[in-house]
């Protein structure tokens, strides 16, 4: 393993999360130089924590993927090529740096800000923008392993399958897709939301008032249809290609079952705040 961080390669997945939670005090661990950090207000726009809390939820998701990529006997993870569909600030890519050699966290973002964050703070991944409806940079079945936190929960149903076909593409046959999305739960908490959290957040009040014009939304999800919420993302983001989707396992099924199947569907609240879905490239 050529990484930076091989020195960690004993560590568990607990130790090495909580070395990870270390950097935000102590950037460099055992004469290793950790990837930085953005203003705690930037990491939490972007996922709703900072620093030791966010490292402590991401930490749950990434020992999941592991998991679930030694379930399917994929082989060594040493070896796989990694794909960090929407990454963000970094916060997963710079998990899963220690795991594999350097330049094989493949990092994309449609927002050039957060990618300008990535190389600011020297997060271990190669880093590439992408339009929302563009390409992946990437050969045909490149991809072993690809994850998107908190993405698939945001986009209208055309530029979500527009990205299934692109990360299917990218992605091995028999490789791992393991994505977050908003169940069922998720239309409860907007409908949920009083006049008095609507005054305490922007994005409550988006989700509050546009959740209201679609009364039908829950009978939508328990049969089978794509859910979206065109709340919209700032100018950057505008409501045709961001807002606020709800995707059921049995939209999936339907959907996807000629390029995907199923293999893991975790919908609990004390694990993730959103469902995490496995899905297993055919």
């Amino acid at each position: 393993m050529d990484s930076v961080f091989s020195k960690f390669s004993g560590l568990s997945d607990d130790d090495w999360v909580e070395t990870l939670i270390t950097s935000t005090r102590q950037p460099i661990i055992d004469g290793v130089e950790f990837p930085g950090f953005p203003s705690a207000e930037l990491q939490a726009t972007i996922v709703g924590s900072s620093n030791e809390q966010a490292l402590k939820e991401a930490g749950v998701f990434y020992k999941h993927v592991k998991r679930l990529y030694r379930n399917l006997n994929r082989g060594d993870i040493a070896d796989a090529a990694i794909l960090d569909f929407g990454v963000g600030w970094g916060r997963y890519a710079r998990m899963f740096a220690r795991d594999v050699g350097f330049g094989q966290v493949y990092g994309v973002d449609v927002v050039p800000n957060m990618l300008d964050v990535c190389r600011q703070t020297r997060i271990p991944a190669s880093l590439s923008l992408i339009a929302p409806s563009g390409q992946l940079p990437f050969r045909d079945e490149f991809v072993d392993i690809a994850y998107a936190y908190s993405v698939f929960t945001h986009l209208p149903e055309r530029v979500a399958e527009h990205w299934i076909n692109e990360i299917y593409r990218v992605t091995k046959p028999g490789g791992l897709l393991v994505m977050t999305v908003e169940p069922k739960r998720f239309i409860t908490f907007c409908r949920g939301l009083t006049a008095e959290n609507a005054a305490s957040s922007p994005w409550y009040r988006g989700l509050r008032d546009v959740v209201a014009r679609f009364p039908n939304a829950e009978r939508d999800f328990d049969e089978g249809k794509f859910v979206y919420f065109p709340t919209g993302g700032g100018p950057q983001l505008p409501p045709d290609i961001y807002g606020d989707a709800c995707i059921s396992e049995n939209y999936m099924r339907r959907a996807w079952a000629d390029r995907f199947r199923i293999v893991d569907y975790v919908d609990d609240p004390n694990k993730f705040w959103q469902a995490a879905v496995a899905l297993q490239r055919i």
